[in-house]
């Protein structure tokens, strides 16, 4: 079940779909997006324009010179060689939904163009290919006059044409070029991901049961044992049993079980086998 499975049936125009569903009818375009020379991270320009951005259009970049991760890692940018990209949420119903959705849309983006690799989602941010990264999310609050959340920017970040030896001495990583051995038009699969995006984005809006049901069944961690970070604190080891509602994952320890929403998480080796 795809983003768009509650949809009756759309129509494609130039540039554009409608999609005809239980809700109503929903104009979505399909190619258009912002593509600039060079920022200092796209979710940083997202933030700085958010006004004047339209509500659910992706801004990407051919290089970012200050990209930025979770809990503050660098992403290195090389020109026109990977996906760099900020998505634009300005109704934020459930914010840590705005991140599923974009996750979902990359996972079947990836799944067109590399069919027979076997991709996942890591809770709660991460697209992996077996046991590689190959894409990661990272989404912050826009907030205006008086500190109120106005929106999000869910940044994007996708290795698609990075050689195999770019990760040599990092953490286990892929692009979709190392793992099929082919050379990727970028700016083909940034309009293939802009469609899914924006399927994602209605789902979200009106069946957001429907889209967390599909975000937890792509967790294929679930019932595995996995090393947490807290944000403060030892890292520890737990079965990751579920995934609650409320977006936080729920986990088994050696004196019970406790909820977990903030943090890193490390797959152990004898847990790669997805």
């Amino acid at each position: 079940m795809k983003c768009q499975k509650f949809f009756i049936f759309s129509l494609q125009f130039p540039g554009f779909v409608l999609y005809y569903g239980l809700y109503g009818v929903y104009r979505m375009t399909t190619e258009d997006y912002l593509y600039l020379e060079q920022v200092d991270s796209t979710n940083q320009y997202v933030r700085d324009h958010f006004d004047d951005l339209p509500d659910g259009c992706l801004v990407a970049a051919k290089t970012q010179t200050a990209g930025r991760g979770r809990l503050g890692r660098q992403w290195i940018s090389p020109p026109e060689e990977n996906i760099y990209a900020t998505w634009v949420i300005k109704q934020l119903t459930e914010p840590y939904l705005a991140t599923a959705a974009g996750s979902l849309a990359v996972l079947e983006t990836l799944r067109e163009y590399a069919p027979d690799v076997n991709f996942f989602l890591k809770w709660p941010n991460d697209v992996y290919a077996d046991h590689a990264k190959i894409c990661g999310i990272l989404t912050e609050g826009v907030t205006g006059t008086g500190n109120t959340l106005k929106g999000a920017a869910v940044g994007i970040g996708i290795n698609i044409n990075s050689k195999a030896e770019t990760f040599a001495g990092l953490p286990p990583a892929a692009s979709l070029a190392s793992l099929t051995g082919n050379v990727f038009f970028v700016k083909n699969v940034i309009s293939a991901l802009v469609k899914r995006l924006s399927a994602c984005y209605i789902t979200y809006l009106n069946a957001p049961d429907v889209l967390f049901t599909r975000w937890k069944t792509e967790n294929r961690l679930i019932g595995r044992e996995l090393e947490f970070q807290p944000a403060s604190g030892e890292p520890f080891r737990a079965v990751f049993r579920d995934v609650l509602r409320t977006g936080e994952a729920l986990l088994e320890t050696e004196t019970g079980v406790q909820s977990f929403s903030c943090g890193d998480v490390r797959i152990l080796k004898e847990s790669i086998h997805i």
